[in-house]
């Protein structure tokens, strides 16, 4: 008899120690995807900005070498990796314009004994496109 009551408390206790709840995900904001976009926008600029700097410098000094080749090379460089950040910032923001809770109000007639009225009632909506 101890054995079995031992054996199921090992069980239970094994079971217990598997079954453990994992954390949901926090649910992600419109205010998350806009401020996500808005520093992946502010890196692509950046970037450009920066590349494009270092190829003018490379340009202005040619005459001095293989070093404004290296400067051109790099400016080219940052160039192109500032528009995977323009790419992923557009989707950002499209992703939250999908997502729209507004709160306003709507009109329903309503029966009353002399006929019908009019009212307005308050109405929450929640618009998740899934395109």
């Amino acid at each position: 008899m101890k054995k079995i009551l031992l054996l199921i408390i090992a069980v239970l206790m094994y079971v217990s120690g598997i079954s453990q709840q994992i954390s949901p995900q926090p649910q992600v904001t419109k205010q998350d995807y806009l401020q996500k976009s808005k520093k992946q926008f502010r890196t692509g600029l950046i970037l450009l900005g920066g590349g494009t700097t270092l190829i003018v410098a490379g340009i202005l000094t040619y005459q001095k070498g293989a070093a404004s080749l290296v400067l051109a090379g790099l400016g080219l460089l940052a160039d192109a990796s500032s528009l995977p950040f323009f790419i992923a910032s557009a989707s950002n923001k499209k992703k939250a314009n999908r997502i729209a809770i507004n709160f306003n109000y709507q009109k329903a007639n309503y029966l009353l004994n002399s006929g019908f009225a009019n009212i307005n009632y308050p109405v929450l909506s929640f618009k998740v496109s899934m395109k």
